[in-house]
């Protein structure tokens, strides 16, 4: 007679398929139908079928803690052959599978997953700067649970020890960059009404104050949303304040001296949107 059990251990013997395995109930109890399908998909993870990539990318978000390391390096190693040549793809991908790490409790020491995006990154600071503030935002989400948040701070203090100094420095400042329009926009929104939010927030580039880093850059800013672009100090006289209840803020920045000839920066550009998320 054939006992559930049994029928779900012939299924997943015969699939060789890598989806069959994540859903899988790996914490089931020692006896039952979850035990004997942990127990056969445990004998059927050295017989898995190449993934399509998206079916790769669904799985790493699908799985949990109670699958196997292994499993998640198979998937991995998957991904890793559809995107060893194209780090644009990997870049498509990123915010998902960032959010995918949420998942791998084996930071600090990195999981195949977190590997494999750091190992990626390391090259190409267009994929150092998102890896690095898409982990940012993760560990900010208020709707994560404390284990998970630290899982993202593993990643970002792996990412900073491993980042050429140049680049880490970069980051740094574009945190400082941030924290410092967040706390500008706090105090803007105090503001009673929109001529007294754009005075205040022309005041604050005065000497002394939250933007005035900005407006006197040591050096050419760079932005989250755009590393390779270099803007030079902001014009204080362009700065407005959205009709908005989040006041976001638009600033205009001009070109760094070593780029003269190019185009301003535009108020609705990468520092006028981190003023608005600070007020969100």
């Amino acid at each position: 007679m054939r006992t559930a059990a049994s029928e779900s251990a012939s299924a997943l013997r015969g699939s060789g398929h890598l989806l069959s395995l994540l859903a899988v109930d790996w914490k089931g109890d020692s006896s039952g139908s979850s035990a004997a399908e942990a127990q056969c998909a445990r004998l059927s993870e050295g017989r898995i079928s190449p993934l399509p990539l998206a079916d790769a990318v669904q799985a790493l978000v699908a799985s949990r803690d109670a699958a196997p390391l292994a499993v998640r390096a198979l998937v991995v190693r998957v991904l890793r052959v559809h995107t060893a040549a194209d780090s644009g793809m990997l870049l498509c991908l990123l915010l998902p599978l960032v959010q995918a790490i949420a998942h791998e409790s084996h930071l600090p020491a990195p999981g195949p997953l977190a590997s494999l995006l750091l190992e990626s990154a390391i090259g190409n600071a267009e994929l150092e700067c998102s890896l690095y503030w898409m982990s940012h935002v993760e560990a900010q989400d208020g709707l994560r649970a404390a284990k998970e948040a630290a899982v993202y701070a593993s990643l970002r203090k792996l990412l900073l020890e491993r980042l050429d100094p140049s680049m880490a420095a970069e980051l740094r400042a574009q945190s400082d960059c941030v924290a410092a329009l967040t706390r500008a926009t706090a105090e803007v929104k105090a503001a009673p009404d929109r001529p007294a939010r754009v005075q205040r927030l022309r005041s604050l580039f005065a000497a002394g104050e939250a933007l005035y880093s900005l407006a006197s850059p040591p050096q050419p800013l760079t932005t989250p949303l755009r590393p390779g672009r270099r803007l030079g100090g902001a014009d204080v006289s362009l700065a407005r304040v959205a009709k908005s209840a989040l006041a976001p803020l638009f600033l205009t920045f001009a070109a760094p001296p070593e780029a003269a000839g190019e185009t301003s920066g535009s108020g609705a550009g990468g520092a006028g949107g981190a003023g608005g998320a600070g007020g969100a």
